[in-house]
């Protein structure tokens, strides 16, 4: 060997390969017998070799001389020796020349430190598919009775099947690696589970670190490092889980919850399969897939579905609630309409007038009632305008404290100076009267106090009118509900008030803010855009007075209403006047009767709502057609929602449910327009 140096004890000389059928080694003494003998063994064992796609080897340290059980060069593929070079090895040129190398170090280290000589190396003659055979030597030293290495002997095989299975179990491994290292949220696995008991990762890919904060390097270890992660008992779950999956054979899958290092929750999917191994147990092969923003996406969408569905249902009461009250206003009108009917027709000193009076009180508080119906159904506009907080909080203070239990102090607490809100007065006085009714049924049965605070948000520019109390609180699912239309805590029948609040405030483009705790009371802010314009003055007009009884007229009145008390109870106001009354049944009828009559008519009282032509309609043709002919429409919406829909020619207006005066001054006005 070209490496040995002069320590070694052997002669310096490259060896020579010998056919052992044909060229037997020939020395004298000790080295002739040991050859013979050599040969005698490889002749008896050659088919053995052959078979096994062996080469047996005897290396003569001393001589230099290497004997083979085989056709050295056959068996790496050559047909024969390979032409040497100066200085080379011919023995060695069956070798790749990148592994000759290796040879000469595992050589050198055999003889100088008497250890095995291992090596495994590629042939220099290249087989099929262009890639070198692979091959395996093992050699073990003999020493003479000075312990003087003076032989190695060993044998050469065939290795490159296994070196080709080896080859591609390391492609497969790497692709496995490659995969499980650029899984952005999973994790390959492979966890043993002991027949006595004990668990453990056997392989975790590259993103166990990331995703479980366990290093992959540190495989083997055991699974208890994941479990102890898992919160909420999912670690006993995991584990009936794999025990569940061995005894029956079966696949686990199995959602966890994992806590980080920081604190935060993560949501884990771990999928195996098992695998029994002979008698030691089995193994699972698997992948953990992190879900925390599946979930979260979950969560979200539910959220959403969930606002979309309180979003439909508001949207339905709101539709529910402008039909009642659309409906409702049509009964009051019937109810009111002859109640002041019979209060005109009754004598002063009647014993049924206080009884009369109290219809019409009663049916005031339901037209209110079915005011703030149309307010949270969005039926009614309001008419915004600049509007001191301050103002409005000291005009309804008086009305407030007077409708609340006299052991609840109501304490005003305004601000000095903030900007005018872009609201209305009336609607104002509404909020503060519903809210504060709010307060006092939260305080209901004992000494309390709620306090008004009015105040300016500078940086969202709006001012905010507030209303506080000591109450009892409201718990999450009251306060998720606590704008819903007649939904109460006290008993069935009650709560449109913060309903209505809510629609009022919605119109007037503001928000509503709570903050609650229970036994803690609530506060509930009402924040407003601040207007434009200053607060502006206006003197009440002066409203004529009825005539009453004194009032008389002539002609003919035509009355048009699709609902039959709206009908009647007209009619019976209007006679008593002297007047002559027609009536339509709906637009359609309407608008012959006009015609036939040449427009001929003294009044039309118009019904706004009816079906197949809408009041709207028949007023837009008659002023068409008979534009001195006087109108007066009637409907359960406020007036300015109605002069809104008809833009610049507005008609008067008869907000139902009305009494006998009402209709008299809208017949006074609607007769001086006429005589104009």
């Amino acid at each position: 060997m070209d490496d040995l140096n002069e320590d070694t004890p052997v002669y310096k000389a490259p060896t020579v390969p010998v056919d052992l059928p044909t060229s037997p080694a020939i020395h004298s003494g000790d080295t002739i017998k040991s050859s013979e003998a050599m040969l005698y063994r490889a002749e008896r064992l050659r088919p053995a070799f052959r078979a096994a796609r062996m080469l047996a080897w005897d290396w003569d340290l001393v001589a230099s001389y290497s004997e083979f059980s085989e056709d050295y060069y056959k068996f790496f593929g050559f047909d024969g020796p390979i032409p040497a070079g100066p200085g080379e090895d011919q023995t060695l040129l069956v070798v790749h020349p990148d592994d000759r190398a290796a040879i000469r170090e595992a050589s050198i280290l055999a003889i100088q430190n008497g250890v095995a000589f291992e090596v495994q190396f590629r042939g220099s003659f290249v087989g099929e598919g262009g890639r070198p055979n692979w091959y395996a030597s093992r050699g073990e030293i003999s020493y003479d009775h000075e312990g003087h290495p003076t032989r190695m002997v060993g044998v050469t095989w065939d290795i490159t099947g296994a070196k080709r299975v080896e080859e591609e179990l390391e492609k497969h491994q790497g692709i496995l690696e490659s995969l499980g290292a650029n899984l952005p949220d999973s994790v390959l696995l492979q966890m043993s589970k002991g027949p006595h008991g004990e668990d453990y990762f056997t392989y975790l890919s590259a993103g166990s670190k990331r995703l479980l904060d366990i290093d992959s390097s540190l495989v083997p270890v055991g699974v208890s490092a994941f479990a102890d992660k898992l919160i909420d008992h999912d670690a006993a779950r995991l584990w009936v889980a794999l025990d569940s999956a061995v005894t029956n054979q079966t696949n686990v899958e199995i959602d966890l919850k994992m806590s980080t290092s920081g604190g935060k929750v993560r949501r884990l999917l771990l999928r195996a399969a098992p695998r029994a191994l002979d008698g030691e147990g089995n193994v699972f092969d698997g992948i953990i897939t992190d879900l925390t923003e599946h979930y979260a996406n979950q969560e979200a969408k539910s959220a959403i579905q969930q606002r979309m569905w309180e979003l439909q249902k508001v949207e339905s009461l709101g539709v529910l609630a402008g039909g009642i009250a659309h409906e409702f206003n049509n009964f009051l009108t019937s109810i009111m309409g002859h109640a002041s009917l019979m209060q005109e027709k009754m004598d002063p000193d009647s014993p049924f007038q206080e009884s009369t009076e109290s219809i019409l009180n009663a049916s005031v508080h339901a037209k209110q009632l079915c005011r703030q119906m149309l307010f949270y159904a969005g039926k009614n506009d309001v008419p915004v305008e600049a509007v001191d907080l301050n103002e409005a909080v000291r005009n309804s203070i008086d009305l407030l404290r007077v409708s609340v239990p006299r052991t609840i102090s109501v304490v005003p607490l305004t601000s000095d100076k903030i900007p005018p809100a872009s609201a209305e007065p009336t609607q104002i006085s509404q909020i503060l009267m519903n809210l504060v009714l709010n307060a006092s049924e939260a305080i209901v049965g004992k000494a309390g106090k709620i306090s008004i605070v009015t105040g300016q948000d500078e940086d969202a520019q709006r001012v905010w009118l507030e209303v506080s109390d000591t109450g009892c609180g409201m718990t999450a699912e009251v306060l998720r509900r606590m704008f819903e239309p007649f939904f109460s805590t006290k008993f069935a029948g009650r709560g449109l008030g913060l309903a209505a609040t809510k629609g009022i405030v919605d119109s007037l483009n503001g928000s509503l803010e709570v903050a609650t705790e229970v036994g803690q009371g609530t506060r509930i802010r009402v924040l407003l855009p601040i207007a434009t314009s200053k607060p502006k003055h206006r003197p009440k007009k002066p409203t004529p007075k009825p005539a009453g009884k004194d009032f008389r007229g002539s002609g003919t009145v035509l009355v048009v209403d699709d609902e039959e008390w709206g009908r009647e109870v007209l009619v019976a106001m209007l006679r008593p006047f002297g007047f002559s009354v027609d009536v339509a049944y709906d637009g359609e009828d309407a608008i012959n009767k006009v015609h036939q009559k040449n427009g001929h008519y003294r009044v039309v009282f118009l019904d706004l709502t009816m079906p197949n032509r809408s009041g709207q309609s028949v007023f837009e043709s008659l002023r068409v057609s008979y534009p001195a002919l006087p109108v007066i429409v009637m409907s359960g919406l406020e007036r300015m929602k109605v002069a809104k829909m008809f833009g610049g020619t507005a008609p008067q207006f008869l907000e139902k449910p009305f009494t006998m005066d009402q209709v008299t001054q809208a017949l006074q006005q609607a007769l001086e327009v006429e005589g104009s």
